[in-house]
């Protein structure tokens, strides 16, 4: 996993640059249908709606950077993809299929599962080709996208209610949005969580919707309250799954960038809890001492539990 930066061109006010800095998947390095757009091969050709939405918002960054209008094109191109591409669960809200998921999670997810972090990506898109493009359907595709984020996962949606007793099932409880939606395995993955904040924050702008705006909060208050968990004191874990032998450890461009996420988290909500992990936690970055002790642990849990995802 390489490091990622802050994107160059973010908006506040209003969707512009993504938050993280994609340019380098915007050029496929794998092959390609005859649209440009990324595939897999896996007996026959077929996408994959994180890729999709990567080279999507790796060619925005680098169209906000010098006006190309190739790059443009591309962009266009992989948010109509996008667009055209919602598959839909009867009566609740239109998703993006994924591939076979890891081989640790194939007991509880099913090839054509839902990835919370694939999700919320495919909306940033959607919400940024409307406003930037104009493009047809794009803010409606993502206005089918968004009841995922707020449905349980029990129900086939994305959404998890953490919290102590008493705050469970009530209209402001405390919420996680689950990268691998898994009815009974909570695993709740920090860097997909945050990116489901930031579409539903994309998403609230975009739309004026308050009921987008009451759902982050609550999801900004839900990772607020397992943050410290996600601390280990010297290095952080990349989620708070109980099923894996020991803590699954980021790695060292893991954790930078989970800093980095915490520190726009602070910027959107003005919440020093993340500022100060942010700090924290690039403190631990930076020192030799925490990171040989971390990558001795991520590789004892690499021997303990084969086929978890790598990052």
């Amino acid at each position: 996993m390489r490091e990622v930066g802050r994107g160059r061109h973010i908006d506040l006010t209003s969707p512009r640059g993504y938050y993280l800095d994609y340019s380098r998947w915007a050029d496929a390095a794998g092959p390609t249908d005859a649209a440009g757009l990324p595939v897999r091969l896996a007996g026959a050709a077929e996408r994959s709606p994180r890729h999709v939405a990567r080279y999507a918002l790796g060619n925005l960054e680098l169209y906000l950077e010098g006006g190309s209008e190739s790059r443009r094109n591309r962009f266009a191109s992989a948010a109509r993809w996008i667009t055209d591409n919602m598959e839909f669960v009867p009566g609740s809200f239109g998703s993006w299929a994924m591939p076979d998921p890891p081989a640790a999670f194939r007991g509880d997810l099913e090839p054509g599962w839902f990835s919370g972090s694939a999700h919320a990506e495919c909306v940033s898109v959607l919400v940024r080709a409307s406003l930037l493009l104009s493009l047809s359907g794009a803010i409606e595709a993502a206005a089918e996208a968004f009841p995922a984020f707020r449905t349980p996962v029990a129900e086939g949606g994305l959404l998890r209610e953490v919290g102590e007793a008493g705050h469970e099932g009530a209209v402001d409880s405390l919420a996680i949005v689950e990268e691998f939606p898994m009815a009974d395995r909570a695993s709740m993955v920090l860097l997909g969580h945050v990116r489901a904040l930031w579409a539903i924050f994309d998403y609230a702008r975009a739309s004026r919707d308050d009921a987008a705006r009451r759902l982050f909060d609550r999801c900004t208050s839900g990772l607020e309250f397992l943050l410290h968990r996600y601390d280990l004191g010297f290095w952080t874990r990349l989620d708070l799954d109980a099923r894996w032998r020991g803590p699954r450890l980021s790695s060292p461009a893991g954790i930078a960038e989970q800093a980095l996420s915490l520190r726009i988290v602070h910027q959107m909500t003005q919440r020093t809890a993340f500022s100060d992990a942010g700090a924290r936690w690039s403190r631990y970055a930076e020192s030799a001492g925490p990171r040989l002790r971390a990558s001795v642990q991520r590789l004892a849990f690499r021997l303990a539990n084969p086929g978890a995802p790598a990052h």
